[in-house]
């Protein structure tokens, strides 16, 4: 589905499939792979392979006129909901978002536009997932009460199940499924950054919870996020992927020197 490949696939579509010409439609850093390219795309194509290759891409591309008719008709309406006088939003912030309570004296709510700016600040969040929490949970957090409650609201907050002074497995609950599904999916694409907060905080908790716990802590670590940035109207401030080490460092340190001594 990138652009070198959809070049391709129209290019045997057409009946140009000559592979020094389809390879020669690589972009970036496939040009370097062109010897390669060419010797992979050298087949036997008949009328009914491109027939077969036409249905599918022209599917494709019907779905893809439809959400950019989706698009822009959430834009319109968005425009039309916003009002004249808007709040002016800072555009840096002295403190992190994360892991803090609102202030004492919230400010009037963003409009929608402007809290799905904010939100798109945050790693993996796009306009797209920034709409869909903005749907969910408004931009009013006054009426959530706190980062807490939000979260257990959506069901990406852990389980909290103890007897006899004995703590057993916190499940988290079902929540809002459609804002679950949306921050789980969000939380995957911000896995795959580089040099974030979030990206470490995946792969720590990875590493000794499993991969499906460690994605829920993703989520619920992005929407804790939304809930003081829409609170305090302020874009996202990224702690870094040395952020658990600067919290720790005296640990980090004696771990280390452990390890080098091995």
């Amino acid at each position: 589905m990138g652009v070198s490949s959809r070049a391709i696939l129209a290019a045997l579509v057409d009946g140009r499939a000559d592979p020094a010409t389809m390879a020669a439609l690589a972009r970036g850093r496939l040009r370097s792979k062109l010897p390669l390219r060419e010797q992979a795309l050298r087949g036997l194509v008949r009328d009914h392979h491109q027939q077969f290759l036409a249905m599918p891409l022209a599917y494709i591309d019907f779905l893809e006129e439809q959400i950019a008719t989706l698009n822009t008709t959430i834009a319109e309406r968005l425009s039309a909901l916003t009002p004249p006088e808007t709040v002016a939003v800072p555009v840096a912030a002295d403190e992190p978002a994360v892991g803090r309570a609102p202030h004492a004296e919230a400010a009037a709510p963003l409009t929608l536009d402007q809290a799905i700016t904010l939100l798109d600040t945050i790693p993996g969040v796009d306009r797209r997932g920034a709409e869909m929490i903005v749907a969910a949970i408004g931009t009013d957090m006054s009426r959530c009460g706190t980062a807490v409650r939000l979260a257990a609201w959506a069901g990406v907050a852990p389980g909290n199940e103890e007897s006899a002074g004995k703590r057993r497995a916190g499940k988290t609950h079902k929540g809002n499924r459609a804002l679950r599904t949306g921050l789980v999916q969000l939380a995957h694409s911000a896995t795959h950054t580089k040099e974030t907060y979030l990206a470490t905080l995946f792969r720590r908790l990875a590493a000794r919870r499993g991969k499906q716990r460690a994605m829920i802590a993703v989520a619920h670590s992005i929407l804790v996020s939304v809930c003081h940035m829409l609170a305090r109207h302020e874009p996202y401030r990224e702690l870094g992927a040395s952020y658990f080490d600067r919290l720790r460092h005296s640990q980090s340190v004696e771990r280390l020197t452990r390890r080098l001594e091995q």
